[in-house]
């Protein structure tokens, strides 16, 4: 290959010297170009296709775990329903018997109150007998 002469006149030279290619051989020569660009063409396809499995890939191992993940959470929530569940029996459980007692402790105030508004009507009567009889007794008697 020798080098290409730079400027100068265009003229078109007349007579042999050249060797012309015949249109096979350009045929030839175009086919193998055309060659080359369709491998270097299918190089960069097949990056491209394997940066689309990487992603590809890439994007299942994400789905998988994001499925992992709610999967998970689902089995949480499921826990804390039941336990809550089962807290929220106990709960009803202790207001019931928490009920119950009130009611037992207020029919037990009641009882006290009768009880003792009948004390406080004896104790009024003894202290009315009690003045009466020192109402009765002439005061030399008490000495």
């Amino acid at each position: 290959m020798g080098k290409k002469k730079k400027g100068g006149s265009k003229k078109k030279k007349e007579g042999g010297g050249g060797t012309a290619l015949d249109p096979a051989a350009l045929a030839a020569k175009r086919n193998e170009l055309e060659i080359e660009r369709l491998k270097r063409k299918a190089a960069t396809t097949t990056v491209i296709a394997r940066k689309a499995s990487f992603t590809a890939l890439e994007v299942k191992e994400a789905h998988d775990a994001l499925v992992g993940n709610l999967e998970a959470h689902r089995l949480d929530m499921k826990d804390a329903t039941f336990n809550l569940q089962r807290e929220y029996k106990t709960l009803d459980r202790e207001a019931h018997d928490l009920r119950h007692r009130n009611q037992i402790l207020e029919a037990r105030i009641e009882q006290l109150t009768l009880e003792l508004e009948r004390k406080d009507d004896t104790i009024t009567r003894l202290r009315s007998e009690l003045n009466l009889a020192v109402a009765v007794v002439p005061p030399q008697q008490a000495e």
